[in-house]
């Protein structure tokens, strides 16, 4: 940079130099030459600054990453913690619901046990149900029978009474009039000896009369 603007200014500035053209075409050359290389200098230093300025972007979103992944982490380390003490609630639960569901599994089978032997002892007493319905009602098949049979019996025995009372008013009538037939038979045998002996002694009279 210096020596461009050197050149310019012994080119301005002295007018010794420019009566001398091959000096002067050197001079441009040379001048050129540090132009390019300025520019080149210039285009580099651009390129340095972009690179610096986008290394320095990419450094500060790469530090605001960081920044994000700190943040991150102290929020997951906390969810972490939060996780493994909630983790070590629910294996407390977990291990006092397990030991709840053994205690409620062996209450389950008792309870089992017990409906199972509720069920026999109802099947018992269904079976002794059905005999003894059975067997009331055979009874009262049998009590109506015997209550039917007792009403026939009472009208057989009302009617055997009745007959009964018939035949001993008929017996005792048989009797009266067995009496009187005695009686009179009594009274007629007594007139018929009386009338044999009667004739006897007629006869006896009539035999010694004919003698």
């Amino acid at each position: 940079m210096k020596k461009f603007i050197l050149a310019l200014a012994i080119i301005t500035c002295s007018p010794a130099f420019a009566a001398t053209e091959q000096k002067v075409e050197d001079l441009d050359t040379e001048v050129e030459a540090e132009t390019l290389e300025v520019f080149e200098h210039r285009k580099m230093e651009e390129q340095a600054e972009r690179e610096a300025r986008d290394f320095d972007r990419q450094a500060k979103q790469l530090e605001q990453e960081i920044k994000q992944l700190k943040s991150e982490s102290k929020k997951i380390s906390g969810r972490l913690e939060s996780q493994t003490a909630r983790f070590k609630r629910i294996a407390k639960l977990a291990a006092a619901a397990e030991v709840r569901a053994k205690a409620l599994q062996a209450q389950r089978n008792q309870l089992k046990a017990r409906l199972e032997s509720l069920n026999a002892r109802i099947q018992q007493s269904q079976s002794r149900l059905s005999t003894a319905t059975e067997m009331q009602s055979q009874m009262n098949k049998d009590i109506r029978n015997g209550e039917k049979e007792k009403r026939e019996l009472t009208l057989r025995h009302k009617a055997a009474e009745q007959r009964i009372a018939r035949a001993q008013a008929a017996i005792k009538k048989m009797r009266q009039q067995q009496k009187r037939l005695s009686q009179q038979n009594n009274r007629m045998a007594d007139k018929v000896a009386t009338r044999e002996r009667m004739a006897e002694q007629l006869e006896e009279m009539s035999l010694e009369s004919e003698l």
